[in-house]
Order: structure tokens, then C-alpha cells, then sequence
């Protein structure tokens, strides 16, 4: 198939494509998250008028709207490293505003009505049980293995999530 076709081609034939090829990993670092919002998000367009709640908004459905673009063209496993050690330099409020982020993930309503929606199989990888434990933040280690157990049943995708996971 030359370049223009599958450029046309409807979704679903892109999906069988990859699919044909066997599951296919993809590696989706997310970065510049808060650049981006700032970007497509001004302050004036905020209904809340804080940052943080429009910001955590934005980006919950941004990441929706990714992960519906991976799965529905075939991709079967979404590797997506959120967090590092060094990120920890950026203090204390930055933190919170990540462990935040990182519950979402296991508990908003909107992750897991996508989780199970799609059938996605969702695990957090990396040595985060290390680096939280002893801060206000060791209860997500629990939340981490909670969504682990409740979508093990789920298998039509997985999405795997990095916390810590910088070391191979």
C-alpha cells in the first residue's frame, strides 16, 4: 500500500493493518503537559478561574482522547512514563500536584469508565513503592494495585503506567 492510501484510509482498516503485524508496543512519554495547557487553555478560558482544577480537567480528557487514538488504530499496549526521581527537585507542591494526578488515574470516574469501556488491562510499573513510602503519598501504592486487580480481566489493551520507573 503506498503512503496516500493508508494516509486515507478509515480508521478500522488502519487498526486491522497494525493488528495483521501482531500487539505492537508504543512508548508515549508525555512531557510539557503544562506548556501545552497554557498554550490551548489561557487563563480567560478557565471556568473555575484556578489553575490547578483546569488543568486537571483539561488534561483528563486530553489523555481520553489519546488513548482512544492509540487503541483505535491498532496499537495493543501503551507504555506511558509519567514520573521520576527527578521530577521530585521540583518541591513539595509539585508533588501534590502529580500524587494528584497519579490518583486520577486509578479512581476518576472517567479513567475507569474508559478502562472498562475498551477492556484496557491497566498497570503501574517502576520502584514507586521505594521512593513514597513515608510521605503523605504512600496510600497510592495500595491505589496502584487496586486498578491492577480490578481490570486484571480486562484484555483488549493494556496500558502500563511509569511511577519511578526510570531504571531499567
Amino acid at each position: 500500500m503506498d503512503i496516500e492510501k493508508f494516509l486515507t484510509s478509515p480508521t478500522k482498516e488502519v487498526a486491522e493493518l497494525v493488528r495483521e503485524k501482531g500487539p505492537f508496543v508504543c512508548v508515549f512519554p508525555i512531557n510539557g503537559t503544562r506548556r501545552w495547557f497554557l498554550l490551548e487553555h489561557p487563563p480567560q478560558t478557565w471556568e473555575s478561574g484556578d489553575f490547578l482544577s483546569a488543568y486537571m480537567q483539561a488534561s483528563v480528557q486530553r489523555q481520553i482522547e489519546l488513548f482512544h487514538l492509540f487503541f483505535d488504530h491498532g496499537i495493543h499496549t501503551l507504555m506511558m512514563p509519567l514520573f521520576g526521581p527527578d521530577l521530585l527537585e521540583r518541591g513539595e507542591s509539585y508533588l501534590n500536584m502529580a500524587a494528584a494526578a497519579l490518583r486520577q488515574l486509578a479512581e476518576d470516574p472517567v479513567f475507569l469508565d474508559f478502562y472498562r469501556e475498551y477492556g484496557v488491562r491497566v498497570r503501574f510499573y517502576g520502584d514507586y513503592a521505594r521512593y513514597l513510602k513515608g510521605t503523605p503519598h504512600a496510600q497510592l501504592c495500595d491505589l496502584f494495585g487496586q486498578i491492577a486487580r480490578d481490570t486484571a480481566q480486562n484484555n483488549q489493551f493494556r496500558l502500563l503506567f511509569g511511577v519511578f520507573g526510570h531504571d531499567a
